[in-house]
């Protein structure tokens, strides 16, 4: 014989199949290595250097009229081409699971990384003149974790 559906047994059934379709939910479930977030990071960092390079090169053509860039096209090129490049980046770093113990040391590294942008945007000439200096926190912590690509810049 049929019985009427209550909604308790909608619920719980509905609660049951959430349970099946959520991956990774659950105990046991291992962290990502170390390894795989090298991997993962390494090719953000290789893909944004690429893209920053093209835009580079794209802002210096359709600058090429400029003999003695100004203060003011510096600040542009800081603005257009590194800020975006770079909170991308940071933005992509942070979305990438970080291995279990690992997390202050990737955070460190990650928000060096930001902080240099910051110091960047504040001081345009000074990226033109010294980006190794403006860089070298985050250069060092990304290298001392083992990230190379990262460590570029």
């Amino acid at each position: 014989m049929w019985q009427p559906v209550t909604p308790r047994a909608v619920v719980a059934a509905a609660l049951g199949a959430a349970v099946l379709l959520v991956p990774g939910c659950g105990g046991g479930s291992a962290s990502i290595s170390k390894a795989e977030f090298i991997e993962k990071a390494e090719a953000v960092c290789e893909k944004d250097e690429k893209e920053l390079r093209r835009d580079l090169a794209t802002f210096v053509k359709q600058h090429e009229n400029v003999k003695f860039p100004s203060e003011k096209d510096v600040a542009e090129l800081v603005h257009v081409v590194f800020s975006g490049n770079i909170e991308g980046e940071v933005k992509a770093l942070r979305a990438i699971e970080v291995p279990s113990g690992d997390e202050k040391q990737v955070k460190a590294l990650i928000d060096a990384r930001e902080e240099s942008l910051k110091n960047a945007e504040a001081n345009p000439l000074g990226l033109n003149r010294n980006a190794k200096l403006i860089f070298a926190k985050s250069r060092k912590l990304a290298k001392e974790y083992g990230l190379e690509a990262c460590a570029q810049r």
